[in-house]
């Protein structure tokens, strides 16, 4: 027997659980509860517990997870709805800006066809002056031409 102990090093002083294995352990486990009532309110003993007594604690777990989930997904819920409102304000926005936008593009292409209305009947109008102009000189030319024949030929007529 005593092959045995020596083979099996248990530190009594540090304790043997998982979760306190390391380095970076916070403390050591005890190694036995301080009196009985405290280890049979931590650790109820197989015998003592009843088929009940195990209904109840699954109740309370699920209803402790029901309810953990239920508020994770009011959260979810309350965070989806302010996204909700700032989407539908920078939606707000956005619509009046490309209204005021569309509002301005449409002013500025009724300038321009206003623009190009202008410029097109004041180029018809300078084209009829020099038309006019033009057809003034010509007649100018054709008078004087006519007064110069009606010169010659009275030069030729009466020779003088």
């Amino acid at each position: 027997m005593e092959a045995s102990k020596t083979s099996v090093d248990i530190d009594i002083t540090t304790g043997d659980s998982p979760t306190f294995i390391g380095r970076d352990a916070s403390a050591p486990f005890a190694r036995m509860a301080a009196s009985r009532q405290d280890m049979d309110e931590t650790h109820p003993s197989v015998v003592d517990t009843t088929d009940n007594d195990i209904s109840h604690h699954y109740t309370d777990l699920v209803r402790t997870l029901d309810r953990e989930h239920r508020k994770a997904l009011h959260e979810k819920d309350k965070e989806l709805e302010q996204l909700r409102v700032r989407l539908h304000e920078i939606d707000t926005v956005y619509r009046q800006e490309l209204r005021a936008r569309d509002f301005m593009i449409d002013d500025l292409k009724q300038r321009l066809d206003h623009l190009q209305e202008s410029q097109e009947r004041r180029m018809e109008e300078a084209r009829h002056e020099v038309e006019d102009l033009w057809e003034s000189r010509w007649k100018q030319r054709d008078f004087h031409l006519r007064e110069r024949m009606r010169r010659l030929e009275e030069v030729h007529k009466n020779p003088a």
